[in-house]
């Protein structure tokens, strides 16, 4: 796979052309703001992301973007009324549900955060991010047990074993005193790191 570094400047180059011709193009303003999140500039990010909501106020998906940059600037009581907001306009998306959930999660409602991740599992079962976002909540719980299983099913059911997951696998092993199982997992991503991209981060994760 092609790394963020290769990815990041053709999406910005397109997004902009493309605004350069129509500035009404929400889906244009997405493409900005999550390229800007990714490169650091939160508050550049944000705005796009509101002028996204702004120039198409019934859009789902650019609600969707809104309340994950709301819950990753710890504004979360605003990211779960934007999350709420793109529910409304489109109850029985599974992505949806799932933003709902982690925007729930972060602004300390973690119960219900699971509630609504095993609403989303039983219309999507082989979404591999459903039970990787429910893994990070029983972790975030201090549940590393309820935390496993769920991470060994995302890991599972994703292409290839996700390295991401596999990561936060390894953290749960380790946590949960499992040091075998967590160091084999180490050593298989520092492996794959020779031969695709595989997020600093996550070494670090398990690492720690």
């Amino acid at each position: 796979p092609m790394s963020p570094a290769e990815v990041l400047p053709k999406v910005k180059s397109a997004a902009t052309k493309a605004l350069d011709l129509d500035d009404t193009l929400s889906e244009a303003h997405m493409a900005l703001a999550m390229v800007h999140h990714v490169y650091g500039d939160h508050a550049e990010a944000m705005a796009e992301a509101d002028r996204s909501v702004a120039v198409a106020p019934l859009n789902a998906q650019a609600l969707v973007l809104q309340a994950s940059l709301l819950k990753n600037a710890g504004r979360t009581h605003e990211a779960v009324v934007a999350a709420e907001r793109a529910r409304k306009l489109d109850p029985l998306s599974v992505n949806v549900i799932a933003v709902v959930a982690r925007a729930l999660r972060a602004d300390g409602h973690q119960t219900r955060a699971i509630e609504e991740l095993n609403k989303a599992l039983k219309m999507a079962p082989q979404r591999a991010d459903l039970p990787f976002q429910l893994g990070v909540t029983y972790a975030l719980k201090g549940d590393n047990k309820a935390a496993i299983p769920e991470f060994e099913k995302a890991v599972k059911l994703s292409t290839q074993g996700n390295p991401r997951y596999r990561a936060y696998l390894g953290y749960a092993y380790a946590m949960d005193g499992r040091t075998r199982e967590s160091q084999h997992l180490l050593q298989e991503l520092l492996a794959l790191r020779e031969r695709q991209y595989v997020s600093s981060f996550g070494i670090a994760l398990i690492h720690d």
